[in-house]
């Protein structure tokens, strides 16, 4: 294992050491620049392959949690830091292809070192512009999906009934996936209801009445959505996040609540 590669990102100090010809992250340095209050808690619960290793420090040796690249795309992912998706464009643009051309994030030390450097960032920058001007137009396309369900959405509305107008979504499976998800809690069999952190954000439930065995009266609920329990689960299906039925063509269509509410 080669010597610490010391980078700077936004005033923050993120470490990479070379193992095996491939980056490793100091974990620590990586969850406190993505803003986790808690890095030992955020690595333990996002991170798979982290490893323990003894780096030098100004006290001598100390053991350093390291993770792989992978890992920190993971803590990317769940960084409610604003400028996490900078940080994965900075680490993605710059600092892994820098390492894996030299070993090293190199400086320009000469003119022509200094003239290469300045037409890959030129590229780059183009290509930043353009991934920002196709998130522009993405931008603009979910506001107009959402202004959909805001004229469209009909209060009362069962979390089965909404996605059965989502192309492909298994409706069979969907409210044990939000489960799993840790947005809904089953009980009693087959029954949902939400879970603490949602209720009345993005769920309510519907009492109904129904009849039991011995003839008597009883009460169930059923789950039900806010409009911004519509438009979170209308997102999570652009982004591939639902159960999907083994015939699903690929494509993310809908035909918006044309269906009264069950």
């Amino acid at each position: 294992m080669s010597n610490i590669i010391p980078f700077n990102f936004n005033s923050n100090s993120v470490r990479v050491i070379q193992k095996d010809g491939e980056p490793w992250f100091v974990a620590k340095d990586v969850a406190e620049t993505l803003g986790y209050s808690r890095a030992r808690d955020a690595i333990k619960q996002h991170c798979k392959g982290a490893v323990k290793h003894r780096l030098p420090s100004a006290s001598g040796y100390q053991e350093t949690m390291l993770i792989p690249e992978r890992d920190v795309y993971r803590l990317i992912m769940r960084s409610k830091l604003p400028e996490a998706e900078a940080f994965e464009e900075w680490v993605v643009g710059e600092v892994l292809p820098s390492i894996r051309k030299t070993g090293h994030y190199k400086i320009p030390e000469t003119m022509s070192e200094a003239l290469r450097f300045a037409a890959d960032q030129f590229d780059e920058a183009q290509r930043a512009k353009e991934k920002l001007e196709v998130a522009d137009q993405e931008i603009q396309r979910l506001q107009g999906v959402c202004e959909t369900i805001a004229a469209q959405f009909t209060p009362g509305m069962t979390i089965p009934s909404f996605c059965r107008q989502l192309n492909g979504v298994n409706i069979q499976k969907v409210q044990s996936y939000l489960a799993g998800r840790g947005m809904l809690l089953k009980y009693k069999g087959n029954r949902f209801k939400s879970a603490s952190y949602y209720r009345d954000h993005y769920f309510t439930e519907k009492p109904y009445e129904y009849e039991r065995s011995d003839g008597s009266k009883g009460i169930k609920f059923d789950v039900v959505l806010t409009m911004k329990g519509a438009v979170a689960i209308y997102k999570l299906y652009l982004k591939g996040d639902l159960p999907m039925k083994a015939k699903w063509d690929g494509s993310h269509t809908h035909c918006l609540f044309d269906d009264k509410p069950q």
